[in-house]
């Protein structure tokens, strides 16, 4: 197969830039992007110019791909390596509203497979069983960030779920228990009553349910629009790491990640409200009185809401992980 040397930038069926596979990567906005006055895909990639590369370029679209142990995976997986190696391979369905393709490919319309909650408890517990084997030779280009190995899937109105194909949206990801790491046991069930509990003090979380077949948490995608014609609408996202120009792998403070305070700054320079800064405040008490000892800068997210402007979206990833070591 020939190499891909740039991947097409799409917002839903519109070409707003194209990355290229350079040394740093470099991203370019369309003309037509800068001549609309369209919406920079981060604060650090404005559109004061078309042309932009380095640490800023880098860190975005880092933030984009899964992190630690699901990234080798899928670097064996995929045969690749880098940044724009993987996002090749899997920027399909990203987290905000961007699908990332080879160049010259165009979005297709949204389609589906339909499936059982048996089917993919199965899929997980044998990655050669059959939703595995569809996707790869269906091309399911997916990619969601974090350490922990998700699926995204669509949730009809009868409750019952299908398989994205291709790039097409979700509007749920599913959280099984996370396998493999000492100590660690029934994380689904554990984020599900942690996710609960925080909405019940109205600190604003996103929508969870425990998906007892599948043994896994069930979260409702506050970055995808269902609309009344059953469309899937994406908004655009950016977390904290992003905001920063930070790669995934600088999310801690004590790497040189944002601190509490730079999270503050953040979010005021971006226009979130004061009810928003105040729900800051709120997500660390939480943390600290559920001892979720794994908050950090990618678990803070802004998204841009049509008619609202920026705000501090619902927050995700609470666990009580002082229970495990």
């Amino acid at each position: 197969m020939p190499e891909i040397k740039i991947l097409d930038v799409f917002r839903g069926y519109e070409l707003i830039g194209q990355l290229f596979n350079e040394t740093p990567l470099k991203f370019i906005y369309s003309d037509s992007c800068l001549k609309q006055g369209g919406e920079a895909i981060s604060p650090k990639i404005d559109l004061s110019k078309a042309e932009h590369s380095g640490p800023p370029v880098e860190a975005y679209f880092e933030n984009l791909l899964p992190e630690a142990g699901i990234r080798e995976l899928l670097k064996m997986k995929y045969h690749v390596s880098s940044i724009f190696g993987l996002l090749n391979a899997i920027g399909g369905d990203t987290a905000s509203n961007l699908t990332l393709l080879p160049h010259g490919e165009l979005p297709k319309a949204s389609q589906y497979r339909d499936v059982t909650w048996a089917e993919i408890e199965e899929s997980i517990r044998n990655p050669n069983e059959r939703i595995n084997a569809h996707q790869a030779n269906e091309g399911v280009r997916i990619s969601l960030a974090g350490a922990q190995k998700k699926l995204t899937i669509l949730i009809k109105p009868d409750g019952s779920p299908a398989q994205p194909m291709d790039s097409s949206p979700s509007t749920h990801i599913l959280k099984p228990d996370i396998m493999g790491l000492e100590g660690v046991w029934s994380s689904a069930i554990n984020e599900t009553f942690v996710m609960k509990l925080a909405n019940s003090l109205g600190i604003g979380v996103a929508e969870v349910e425990y998906q007892p077949i599948v043994s896994a948490c069930l979260i409702k995608r506050y970055d995808r629009i269902v609309e009344d014609d059953g469309a899937i609408r994406k908004l655009h996202q950016l977390d904290l790491c992003q905001l920063e120009g930070k790669p995934s792998t600088i999310k801690y403070e004590s790497d040189g990640g944002p601190s509490l305070a730079r999270c503050r700054q953040l979010l005021i320079s971006n226009g979130v409200t004061a009810a928003d800064l105040k729900r800051l405040l709120q997500w660390v008490f939480f943390n600290l009185f559920v001892g979720n000892n794994d908050s950090h800068a990618k678990n803070l997210s802004i998204y841009f809401v049509p008619d609202e402007g920026a705000k501090l979206t619902p927050f995700y990833d609470l666990l009580s992980t002082c229970i495990f070591w």
